[in-house]
């Protein structure tokens, strides 16, 4: 079995690369790229001659934000953890990156993946124990919402409601995108979430996986429901205001 492998520093000499090349841990990046003046090409010059092992870090091309005004953007945390693990980047990997002119585009890829790395600020005891009482907190807000659904629900069967044309838009709309994105939050926040924070250290850097998650949770879903939310509470208590029109 393999001792673990530790960077000795930011920089790494020829002499370390060498001594360590055939390590488990070891992933070699290639991240050459050349100003289109001078006609170069940094893939097909990998593919030509490269350190062994040493995999093509493709900033310009694959990792990348799809579409971008401008180039090299750094992509969201899906298809860069997609672009990594092709490359077989994983949790324990350690990564030296190079380029063909010494140190010309290889910072750009090392910036990417301290960005990644680092994208919810970096983890510490209070941060993680913090994220934590917040995951608990979330009890709170759910428990209020089905609250509001079983007394919703009880007035509508005292006053006699059910049947009524504006209740079943309204039924409709809790059924179709309220009650999805609750059910989507109370199992990221109340399972998913709590289950990465509990086989974690607080000194250890979030994994491109465990960034993927949080970037779900606090990116992708936060967006959705702060679009969504308001529209569909604004139509719910317009149809409650308006029963009696």
């Amino acid at each position: 079995m393999m001792a673990t492998l530790q960077l000795p520093d930011s920089l790494v000499s020829v002499a370390w690369l060498r001594q360590h090349l055939e390590h488990d841990d070891l992933i070699i990046f290639d991240a050459s790229w050349h100003m289109p003046a001078t006609g170069r090409d940094g893939l097909r010059e990998w593919q030509q001659e490269h350190i062994p092992g040493a995999r093509f870090f493709d900033f310009d091309g694959k990792i990348c934000e799809p579409g971008a005004d401008l180039p090299h953007m750094m992509p969201n945390a899906e298809l860069f953890t997609r672009e990594l693990q092709q490359l077989g980047l994983k949790q324990d990997s350690v990564v030296v990156v190079y380029d063909a002119m010494g140190m010309f585009s290889s910072p750009r890829a090392w910036w990417m993946l301290r960005v990644a790395n680092h994208r919810f600020g970096e983890p510490g005891m209070v941060s993680q124990h913090l994220y934590q009482a917040f995951l608990h907190l979330l009890w709170v807000e759910h428990s209020a919402f089905i609250a509001l659904l079983l007394s919703g629900a009880a007035m509508a069967w005292l006053q006699g409601w059910f049947g009524q044309p504006w209740l079943t838009v309204k039924l409709l709309l809790v059924l179709a995108v309220v009650l999805p994105l609750e059910l989507l939050d109370i199992w990221l926040g109340h399972v998913r979430l709590p289950r990465l924070f509990h086989h974690r250290h607080p000194s250890r850097p979030y994994s491109a996986q465990e960034s993927a998650l949080l970037d779900l949770y606090h990116g992708r879903l936060t967006r959705i429901a702060l679009w969504v939310m308001p529209v569909t509470v604004i139509l719910i208590i317009w149809l409650a205001v308006g029963k009696a029109w």
